[in-house]
């Protein structure tokens, strides 16, 4: 039996005996052992009836050995299953690690690509910016006579700022009682109303839509901040930032709340400025701003977006 029992040695060094190679023996004897029997009885003369007593020989040295021997196999087999499990899991362990690994590589491909897409229309939107400021800049020095024309943009923005603020100075000392007795007995949505629409009236009157390059120099701007909002959710903060600022500088500080003028006449345009909290960029330190205007600013975008000014 010494030979059959045989052991192997496992990679940490302690032996296993080979339950399995027992299985061969005990079927061998589990046949002959009939024979046997009639061995004993032809050969040996013995008694047919004292067979039993052999038999219970037989079985109870046998059973409990074979007891024994079952349980080893019960034993191997979840052991076995065991080892089979602890590599199961490992390997879904490693998969899950693939997989995550193989997410986090897509999403990185995915955000390069969308932010391909981002830059490719936002760039373009920004050469359009800088045309239409050339053309608004061309039309508006040849409707004026070589004294009176601008050699930048800037200053031109600046000319147009000034008409405002004088046009709002005489409708705003027009309309100081009606605006102070509004102010201390009407709702600040009806302030607001009343300002807003000397504002704009005054924004109407300044003669900017004469220049059919400057309504698109607005738009461009409408159209680069759409596009900052529909990509910023694969943006991290400092890039919506950074291209909020580039869009900024394009604009200029003299003509960044004109901008925003241009943006509280428009309901679709103060989702996207409310959203990136774009009139953090309007220009308060100009020699004749007006604190009312940065007030209707954050009421017309945060507080009332529908606000309509000209409604009765």
């Amino acid at each position: 039996m010494s030979k059959i029992l045989k052991t192997k040695r496992k990679p940490n060094n302690y032996l296993e005996f080979d339950v399995s190679e027992l299985i061969f023996p005990f079927i061998f004897f589990a046949i002959i052992s009939p024979f046997f029997g009639m061995l004993l009885v032809k050969i040996f003369n013995f008694e047919f009836q004292d067979l039993g007593t052999y038999g219970d020989f037989l079985g109870g040295s046998t059973v409990p050995f074979l007891t024994v021997i079952t349980i080893l196999f019960i034993y191997k087999t979840y052991n076995l299953q065991q080892r089979q499990l602890n590599t199961q899991k490992k390997e879904l362990s490693l998969l899950q690690e693939e997989m995550a690994s193989t997410k986090e590589t897509l999403q990185e491909q995915t955000k390069t690509t969308r932010m391909q897409r981002f830059e490719n229309s936002f760039f373009m939107q920004i050469n359009e910016i800088r045309n239409f400021k050339k053309e608004a800049l061309e039309f508006f020095n040849n409707t004026r006579s070589k004294g009176n024309r601008t050699s930048t943009f800037d200053k031109y923005m600046v000319i147009l700022r000034d008409k405002i603020d004088k046009t709002m100075k005489i409708s705003i000392n027009n309309s100081i009682n009606e605006l102070i007795k509004i102010e201390e007995t009407e709702t600040e949505k009806e302030y607001q109303k009343l300002y807003g629409c000397l504002l704009f009236s005054a924004f109407d009157e300044s003669g900017i839509y004469d220049n059919n390059a400057l309504s698109s120099f607005f738009h461009s701007v409408n159209r680069s901040l759409q596009f900052i909002y529909e990509y910023k959710n694969s943006m991290e903060n400092w890039e919506l930032l950074f291209y909020l600022d580039y869009l900024y500088d394009q604009i200029g500080s003299n003509a960044i709340n004109l901008i925003l003028i241009n943006i509280c006449m428009n309901e679709q345009m103060i989702f996207f400025a409310s959203e990136l909290r774009f009139d953090q960029y309007a220009n308060k330190t100009y020699l004749n701003a007006r604190r009312r205007d940065f007030d209707f600013f954050k009421y017309k975008i945060y507080k009332n977006p529908k606000l309509d000014v000209f409604e009765d």
